[in-house]
């Protein structure tokens, strides 16, 4: 789950301190990695359970697109939390 370089670095450190300051750094990016995913699977889920025909008819997902389109526009990452409901809009 860490990669290669990471676990090198863990194998390598010496001291407990700085092989807790690695671990925890890799958990907070594994951790930030999830929440990008468990976002990104529930957009899909959303567009999926969606009675409308076309995405951008649904205001929830058009919503979340317009969002991500003005970010990285802006040069910005898309830092909402963005979930959209559980229910078809």
């Amino acid at each position: 789950m860490i990669p290669l370089a990471g676990t090198a670095a863990v194998r390598a450190s010496e001291q407990a301190a700085e092989r807790k300051a690695l671990l925890a750094a890799q958990r907070d990016e594994m951790t930030a990695r999830a929440r990008r995913l468990e976002r990104a699977a529930a957009v899909l889920t959303h567009m999926l359970d969606c009675h409308r025909d076309r995405a951008l008819e649904c205001p929830v997902t058009r919503a979340h697109i317009d969002a991500r389109v003005d970010a990285a526009l802006a040069g910005e990452e898309l830092a909402d939390d963005f979930l959209p409901p559980n229910e078809p809009a």
